[in-house]
């Protein structure tokens, strides 16, 4: 007999004292999550975490994220050693409805990447993380229309949303609203001066920023409106975000790519970035 439970204070007690490499930092987001104020926050977390329960003993759980009617992302998805087969991880599945799409991103080394491939998951896209060692700031060597300027709370979260929604409407990337860059905005991993927009004489042509998840730096939301592209704004601007991060005394940064963005690629290994490792967006209709 099992049974799929809602998070509540006990079975939270499974996550706080699971020893596992916490990598993505699934656990720390849950953990703080589930200790927050924001009762829509902890609704939500009920909703989209359940955990398995077999013979009266907690085994493992699922947390996902509704992304519309039939499409689901899966956060993480855990099983204790002892029960690391098919048949549970089938069982955590079973909350997301039939029919429905499902993606789940992990590394080939994670236990999840082997169990879920059996279970019919298809290896979709694959993104490669790549790094680059800070040793000195870059000539920017811009046109002289070119500036930047740095985001700001309460003012900018419509602005990113349009450059973002436009930068990646051609890379199938699920658009972005003012109420997650405001979520965002009380993530940990967020840093207040690290959100940059590009200009071009007085228009908006890109964005970048800069986290830090993990101890370690990241560019995210890097990206040049299409109109822009290949006349040297996505250097211009990867430079001074280089820049940026140099300042800041990280002597390290990484970043991911879709491995078909070939362009993106090139221009980061012209940049000194190397391959770090390689993950895997798993896909299946359940």
């Amino acid at each position: 007999m099992y049974k799929l439970e809602g998070l509540n204070n006990i079975n939270m007690n499974l996550i706080e004292n699971l020893q596992v490499y916490d990598e993505y930092r699934w656990k720390y987001n849950l953990v703080r999550l589930f200790n927050s104020n924001n009762l829509l926050k902890r609704l939500m977390l009920w909703k989209n975490i359940k955990f398995l329960k077999v013979e009266n003993e907690y085994v493992g759980f699922i947390w996902f994220d509704k992304l519309d009617r039939n499409r689901y992302k899966i956060n993480s998805i855990k099983v204790m050693n002892n029960y690391n087969t098919a048949e549970y991880y089938n069982m955590l599945l079973s909350v997301i409805k039939r029919k429905s799409i499902i993606t789940y991103n992990c590394a080939s080394s994670e236990i999840e990447y082997y169990v879920l491939r059996n279970l019919g998951f298809e290896q979709r896209k694959t993104i490669i993380e790549m790094k680059t060692q800070l040793n000195g700031l870059y000539d920017l060597e811009a046109d002289p229309k070119t500036s930047f300027f740095t985001f700001s709370k309460n003012k900018d979260e419509r602005l990113r949303c349009v450059v973002q929604n436009k930068v990646f409407s051609d890379l199938s990337r699920y658009p972005i609203n003012e109420g997650d860059i405001y979520f965002e905005e009380n993530q940990k991993y967020y840093i207040d001066d690290g959100c940059i927009f590009i200009k071009y004489e007085e228009k908006v042509i890109g964005y970048g920023q800069i986290i830090v998840d993990n101890c370690k730096a990241y560019i995210v939301n890097f990206g040049i409106l299409k109109e822009y592209r290949g006349k040297g704004f996505g250097k211009t601007l990867l430079k001074y975000l280089l820049n940026l991060s140099y300042n800041q005394n990280y002597k390290e940064i990484y970043l991911k790519c879709n491995e078909n963005n070939i362009i993106a690629l090139e221009l980061y290994k012209s940049m000194g970035f190397v391959k770090n490792q390689t993950i895997y967006e798993l896909y299946k209709i359940n």
